[in-house]
């Protein structure tokens, strides 16, 4: 069965995502999708499901909640604002920013988690996540 493809509707994600209206412009958005196709499947194989024809919407969702969490991060960087804001002082003005460390492997949970968005995502994410989780050991013989 070929797989259908989500295709980009600006206007409806704009509905979803009024917060946007003035700050993400049509280019902006995108370049921003051609990431989140890059970050998500979407083609031919794609792992999240879609089919609208039965209900399903799954990788919809995911790529537009991916959609937010990216203009999210792209206005946050916009602003000057370096990652997600920990803490905050009012006297003498002070502000902590939280950066994720990205493994070798590429995106991390961390990165996700950033905004809500990020978290939504994220969620979908795990459920179709393809194997374990690995621990290395490190076996000492008794002897040395």
């Amino acid at each position: 069965m070929a797989s259908i493809a989500v295709a980009w509707d600006e206007a409806a994600w704009r509905e979803l995502y009024p917060q946007f209206c003035s700050s993400v412009s049509s280019e902006q958005l995108s370049m921003l999708w051609k990431m989140a196709v890059t970050l998500i499947d979407n083609g031919e194989g794609a792992i999240l499901p879609y089919d609208p024809a039965k209900g399903i919407y799954a990788r919809e969702i995911a790529l537009y909640a991916l959609m937010c969490h990216l203009a999210t991060i792209a206005t946050q960087d916009a602003a000057g604002q370096p990652g997600t804001l920990t803490n905050a002082s009012e006297g003498s003005v002070s502000a902590g920013f939280y950066m994720p460390q990205f493994p070798a492997g590429g995106v991390s949970a961390a990165w996700y988690n950033q905004t809500p968005c990020g978290r939504n995502v994220y969620m979908i994410l795990r459920r179709y996540a393809l194997g374990g989780i690995y621990y290395p050991v490190r076996h000492v013989h008794p002897f040395g």
